[in-house]
């Protein structure tokens, strides 16, 4: 409004048409704002997104590698019993009392570490099944993490395959 005010002083033109491109030319402006709002909301929910997933892929590996270790774990607790029963068999056979005390001992160390064994591997279980319980994910997010890591592998290895859900 100022503008036109000053230019009313130093020249002759019609003020109702300077109105109307004051107007037109807000409304353009509104619109281009309006433009760029909706965009930066719909970047930043794209990238929001994008990161959930990445965490929920991060999450399932991670939950992925932990089991594993958790099914070695527990090959290894019966590796451990086997162990333990041997030592202790072999503690009854022995007839040398100085060596009998020995294989005591180690039998009774193999008992310790087979709870400690026990112990760890009752906790990873208890960790990821709280873990399975609190974490929700929905199908097509389940879908996009396999499609995805998927196709780096066959990118990876130079496939000639085409992955679709």
């Amino acid at each position: 409004m100022a503008e036109v005010t000053v230019r009313r002083l130093f020249t002759d033109f019609d003020f109702s048409h300077a109105i109307l491109n004051i107007i037109i030319v807000g409304l353009v402006r509104s619109i281009i704002t309006y433009i760029f709002y909706n965009g930066s909301l719909y970047y930043k929910d794209r990238y929001d997104r994008a990161q959930k997933e990445s965490k929920y892929r991060e999450m399932v590996l991670f939950i992925s590698r932990l089991k594993t270790e958790l099914f070695f774990l527990r090959k290894s607790v019966f590796d451990i019993e086997d162990s333990m029963e041997k030592s202790y068999q072999l503690y009854r056979d022995i007839e040398d009392v100085a060596l009998k005390e020995r294989i005591l001992t180690i039998s009774k160390n193999i008992h310790e570490i087979k709870k400690d064994y026990y112990r760890v591997t009752d906790g990873m279980e208890k960790v990821l099944s709280e873990e399975d319980r609190k974490t929700s994910i929905c199908l097509r997010e389940i879908f996009d993490i396999i499609s995805e890591n998927s196709n780096k592998i066959i990118l990876a290895r130079k496939l000639d395959v085409i992955f679709k859900f």
